[in-house]
């Protein structure tokens, strides 16, 4: 028996299953009123600080804060045109993240997909996608603004409750999605 080939075979078999999903259903879904206004609200969110970094950009010292510690308190500054970082890298965050909720076929799931159970998995994996884009555009807007207004009034940290506010997210962001699946696969 020639192994090279076996390990040939089941490394396509391995890359064409695994990568692929070519055995799961591929469905469309249809958008809610709900889901559609977290697309939005994850993007405007974006525009709505990348508008208020642009009107104040001109009265922005040259160099202004751009890494906090737990506490918020300042321990790195850059040039002001970090500013535009900041921003593309949310854009850049929501709309990936905005792009693959078009493929849940590709996603990890607790149970093997089958037509019979795709929509649900599916629609639910796609909804906690679109609630974790919005709360990421929330952070990144949040993070924009809040360094406008330290780098404009001097300041040394954020408000402590700007603080806790973005540490809030960044833990619901995480643990969340973690106890929908949690909940959800004791359903299913």
């Amino acid at each position: 028996m020639d192994t090279r080939n076996t390990r040939k075979t089941y490394s396509k078999y391995i890359f064409t299953q695994l990568m692929f999903f070519d055995d799961r259903p591929r469905i469309k879904l249809t958008k809610t009123k709900l889901d559609i206004f977290l697309e939005y609200l994850a993007f405007g969110l974006l525009v709505v600080s990348t508008v208020y970094a642009i009107y104040h950009y001109g009265n922005l010292p040259e160099k202004i804060p751009m890494h906090f510690n737990l506490k918020g308190e300042v321990n790195r500054y850059d040039s002001k045109d970090s500013i535009w970082i900041i921003n593309l890298i949310g854009f850049a965050v929501v709309y990936v993240m905005y792009y693959l909720t078009k493929f849940p076929h590709t996603f990890n799931y607790p149970q093997k997909i089958t037509p019979e159970n795709a929509e649900k998995f599916y629609s639910d994996a796609v909804k906690m996608m679109r609630y974790t884009n919005a709360a990421m555009g929330l952070l990144f807007a949040l993070i924009t603004f809040e360094i406008v207004q330290i780098a404009l009034s001097n300041s040394l940290a954020m408000l402590p409750v700007v603080t806790g506010i973005i540490i809030t997210i960044v833990v619901v962001i995480t643990v969340v999605p973690i106890i929908y699946l949690i909940k959800n696969f004791k359903k299913h």
